[in-house]
């Protein structure tokens, strides 16, 4: 086959350094490992096989299988034209439906947040009326203890007013006896 295996070049500076043999193969799947772990290739198009010794990549609508420890390429599938149009149209119609169902959850989500926003702001106003309300009944009660208190003090600044009084009017009455 005429495909060049994609990590051929790494493959073969891992065999010089490393010689053959399994370091050779344990070093390959950890590079392997290594670039789907940090990037270098989408888990989605590459994949180890079920022996751990083979390497599957999807490239486009074809699937190669590379021998991990040769690096030579195994077998290539081609998908045939006919499903892929009909993959690309199953495709196409999950995607809708997934940014539908993702448009869907993201308003209510949103409707959720704006209740929420709304009810703390409701209890505040609630709390800040009932602190209000409150606050006007201990004014209130204030005033009347000062409007009580105020008569108990003129009742009794009157009564030591009139015992000043009768006392004063006694004195005169003993002054004028004396002077007479």
């Amino acid at each position: 086959m005429s495909h060049r295996p994609l990590f051929r070049a790494p493959l073969i500076r891992t065999a010089a350094a490393l010689g053959s043999g399994e370091l050779h193969l344990t070093a390959y799947l950890e590079q392997v490992r290594a670039r789907i772990e940090f990037g270098g290739i989408d888990p989605f198009y590459a994949d180890l096989g079920p022996d751990g010794k083979t390497l599957v990549l999807a490239k486009g609508k074809d699937v190669f299988a590379y021998a991990a420890d040769t690096g030579k390429e195994r077998f290539k599938i081609e998908a045939d034209p006919q499903r892929v149009h009909e993959a690309q149209r199953a495709v196409s119609v999950y995607l809708g439906q997934a940014r539908a169902d993702a448009y869907r959850a993201a308003q209510d989500l949103v409707r959720h947040g704006r209740t929420r926003i709304r009810d703390y702001y409701l209890d505040q106003a609630a709390e800040a009326m009932s602190a209000a309300n409150h606050a006007q009944e201990v004014t209130l009660r204030a005033m009347r203890t000062d409007e009580q208190a105020a008569a108990v003090r003129g009742a009794a600044a009157k009564t030591e007013l009139d015992r000043v009084t009768a006392l004063l009017a006694t004195a005169e009455r003993v002054a004028g006896k004396g002077a007479a």
